[in-house]
C-alpha cells in the first residue's frame, strides 16, 4: 500500500490514531514501520509482526530545555533513520502496552513530529487490544547489532552511533514553545496554557492562569484496553474550559511526557494551534518564575 493511501486514511478516519483492524492491514508494507516502544524484555518476548523497538530513545532525552534537546536530536535522531532504518517518507505505526504507559507512543510521535517526521499514527488501544482481538504476534530476538550494542552498552551510545551534529534539521516551531515564549504569552494573554497533571499536583503549585485538565480526561479506559476520546467529547472538555478549535494553546505537565501525549490528543481532536512547553514545570519553577497557588 502506498504512503498516499495511507494518508487518506489517516484524514479520512483519525489523524493520530489508528485503530488495530486498520494497522493489521499493513502488517508487512515496506513503507510502513511499526514502532514497539516498551523496555527490550517485553519487546523479545511477544510484539506486532515485524515491529522494531524504540524504547531506548526515548532516555536520551533527559528533559526538553536546550541541552536536552541537542542532546536528543543527536541521539534519538540517529537511532531512528540510522539505526533501524526509517525512511523519510515511511509511515510510522507506534504502540505500546497501553495509550496510558509511562511514556506512551504519543511521546514517539510527538519527538518524531519534532524531527520533521509528520507520517506518523498511534496504535489506539496499544499491544492490549491488539491481542484482544487475536490478531498475530511475534517473539525472539530480531534487534541488529547495533541495537544489540546499544542496549548493552548505554553509556557508550555516542561511541556507537557517532557524535554527528547537525544531520537532522529540526523546526521546533510547529511543536514546541519554550519558557520565553511562555513568559510573553503571559503578557499578552492571548494563549490558552493547560496544566495537564492530576488535580493534586496543579493545587500544589502551576504556572499562572493556567487551567487544570488532567490527561486522564483525554481517554476512556475499557476492559480491553484504553482509548483516546471521540473527537467531539475532547472538543467538550476544552469548551467547558472556554477553549476552542480556533484558540492558541500550549499544554505543559511536569517534565513534558504527560504534555506530549495531550498535544497528540488535541491535535487529533482538531486543536491545530497547540504547541507543548517542554521544559514544563520542572523547569519553570527551578526557573525563579512566579508559582500560582
Amino acid at each position: 500500500m502506498k504512503i498516499q493511501r495511507v494518508r487518506r486514511f489517516i484524514s479520512n478516519k483519525k489523524s493520530g490514531y489508528i485503530d488495530c483492524a486498520a494497522a493489521f492491514q499493513y502488517l508487512g508494507k515496506e513503507d510502513v514501520k511499526f514502532l514497539d516502544i516498551r523496555q527490550q524484555s517485553s519487546y523479545l518476548n511477544e510484539r506486532l509482526p515485524g515491529s522494531l523497538l524504540a524504547s531506548k530513545p526515548l532516555q536520551y532525552r533527559k528533559i526538553y530545555d536546550q541541552q536536552g534537546l541537542n542532546y536528543m536530536q543527536k541521539y534519538f535522531a540517529e537511532y531512528f533513520y540510522n539505526v533501524i532504518k526509517i525512511k523519510k517518507d515511511d509511515y510510522v505505526i507506534a504502540y505500546d502496552e497501553s495509550l496510558l504507559s509511562q511514556y506512551g507512543p504519543s511521546v514517539t510521535q510527538f519527538l518524531l513530529n519534532y524531527l520533521g517526521h509528520k507520517n506518523v499514527s498511534i496504535l489506539d488501544g496499544g499491544l492490549e487490544s491488539w491481542k484482544v482481538r487475536n490478531l498475530s504476534v511475534e517473539s525472539g530476538n530480531q534487534l541488529n547489532r547495533i541495537q544489540q550494542q546499544l542496549l548493552e552498552n548505554q553509556d557508550k551510545v555516542g561511541q556507537l552511533l557517532g557524535e554527528k551534529e547537525g544531520q537532522i534539521k529540526v523546526d521546533q516551531s510547529e511543536v514546541l514553545v519554550n519558557i520565553d515564549y511562555i513568559q510573553k504569552a503571559l503578557e499578552q494573554g492571548d494563549t490558552h496554557i493547560v496544566d495537564v497533571r492530576e488535580p493534586q499536583e496543579y493545587k500544589q503549585g502551576r504556572i499562572p492562569n493556567s487551567v487544570n485538565i488532567p490527561l486522564s480526561q483525554l481517554f476512556q479506559v475499557q476492559q480491553n484496553g484504553a482509548y483516546v476520546r471521540k473527537q467531539n467529547e475532547i472538543q467538550n472538555i476544552l469548551k467547558n474550559k472556554h477553549i476552542t478549535q480556533q484558540d492558541q494553546i500550549v499544554v505543559y505537565c511536569k517534565m513534558g511526557y504527560r504534555s506530549s501525549q495531550a498535544w497528540t490528543a488535541l491535535k487529533n481532536a482538531g486543536f491545530n494551534k497547540v504547541y507543548n512547553y517542554g521544559g514544563s514545570f520542572y523547569e519553570w519553577e527551578n526557573s525563579n518564575n512566579r508559582v500560582e497557588k
